[in-house]
């Protein structure tokens, strides 16, 4: 009998055993940001722990919020992750590691978060050039001289580069070539990145500060792809930050932020749909999530959500009292998102503060969520795609 009990205990033990190979592990999950530190970090997402932290350039720090120092947001491709620099560098850094693999130089500082298609990457710069750089090699492919400055982030769309320009133009470059294929003429200096979807590149345009006499300070365009030729445009009314404010589409409908309005417009002829007055500027692209819209405000409420379908506002957080510049990221039912010194997890569904990172100097660039190796969540350019 103590036999048979011992060989029923063996028997249990070895098949409850599993080697660590076979316990399924929890998905990997980081979200990635930049700072005005001159840093490009990693945190776990779920729980804001740092897992690396890498020093890119630092030239322009002199400590606290410089005017002057920016690094665009981080953008993944294959293990790699491409981060833009005021110092004029395109930076290529291990996502496992935070180890830099390469540096392409452009003449001036590069404002543009860059874009990755097909293994090239696309980033604008101060210098007035669209950059095209082989994503494992860090040499230039081609580029491409507009009449201004480049702060557009561009899009890569069947074959084809969108970016802005302050030069007040629209261009649509072939991808592998980097020869132009139309232009359009806005009117006003393009800071914003432009959203492609159902055939129609959709982009904002910005005036001057002197164009608070007119009552208007810019307009959304709907503009064919192929052909370059306007559909439509709406205008913004009033002045604000929501020059870098870029639109988004959702289910048929255009979102887009101007002065102290959040607005939705039916994507396919311009009319407004409803209008919700918040009270204060934007300079934070929105991101919509099963039918909430999330965006950061300028005047220390930093981040509001809204109901899509009736235009009413669901939560709002205080988190600092400074301007959130950066748009929020939405994945894992967290909303993500930077400010003065400190990034944030919020709750998705209540505006509950999840976890806070100290990083020392600003953050304003727009997060990146990373799952098992692949982009996760929802942004400001593709808006719930990635869910």
């Amino acid at each position: 009998m103590r036999v048979l009990l011992s060989f029923l205990l063996l028997g249990y033990l070895l098949t409850g055993c599993k080697k660590q190979s076979d316990i399924e592990k929890e998905p990997d999950t980081i979200v990635y940001f930049t700072s005005r530190g001159g840093s490009l970090y990693a945190l776990d997402a779920l729980t804001g722990t740092q897992r690396w932290k890498c020093l890119l350039d630092s030239v322009y720090n002199v400590g606290g919020y410089i005017p002057n120092l920016n690094i665009s947001s981080p953008i993944f491709e294959k293990g790699i992750l491409y981060v833009g620099h005021s110092n004029g560098s395109l930076y290529a850094v291990d996502a496992k590691t935070g180890t830099k693999k390469w540096e392409y130089k452009a003449e001036a500082s590069i404002h543009s978060s860059p874009t990755v298609a097909n293994g090239i990457v696309y980033v604008g710069s101060n210098d007035k050039n669209l950059y095209a750089i082989d994503g494992i090699t860090g040499k230039k492919r081609w580029a491409y001289t507009t009449g201004d400055w480049v702060y557009s982030s561009p899009a890569v769309v069947n074959g084809v580069v969108y970016v802005g320009s302050l030069d007040n133009r629209l261009y649509a470059l072939d991808a592998l070539s980097g020869v132009k294929k139309w232009e359009f003429d806005t009117g006003s200096a393009i800071y914003s990145s432009p959203t492609v979807e159902n055939g129609q590149v959709y982009i904002s345009s910005t005036l001057d500060v002197d164009a608070i006499l007119t009552g208007i300070t810019g307009k959304v365009f709907s503009i064919n792809a192929a052909s370059g030729v306007k559909r439509w445009e709406y205008v913004r009314e009033r002045y604000a930050k929501s020059r870098l404010v870029s639109p988004i589409i959702y289910n048929g409908v255009l979102y887009t932020a101007g002065d102290i309005m959040v607005q939705a417009v039916d994507a396919t002829n311009g009319t407004k749909k409803w209008e919700l007055d918040l009270r204060n500027d934007f300079s934070s692209s929105p991101v919509i999530v099963d039918s909430t819209l999330y965006i950061g405000r300028n005047d220390g409420q930093s981040m509001v959500a809204i109901n899509i379908n009736t235009g009413t506002r669901r939560w709002r957080t205080f988190t600092n009292p400074y301007d959130t510049v950066c748009s929020p990221v939405v994945a894992n039912g967290l909303v993500y998102f930077g400010g003065p010194e400190d990034f944030y997890a919020l709750d998705a569904v209540r505006g509950h503060l999840k976890w806070q990172f100290k990083a020392g100097s600003y953050v304003c660039s727009n997060a990146l969520v990373v799952k098992n190796g692949e982009v996760y969540g929802a942004y400001s350019t593709d808006s719930g795609t990635r869910n």
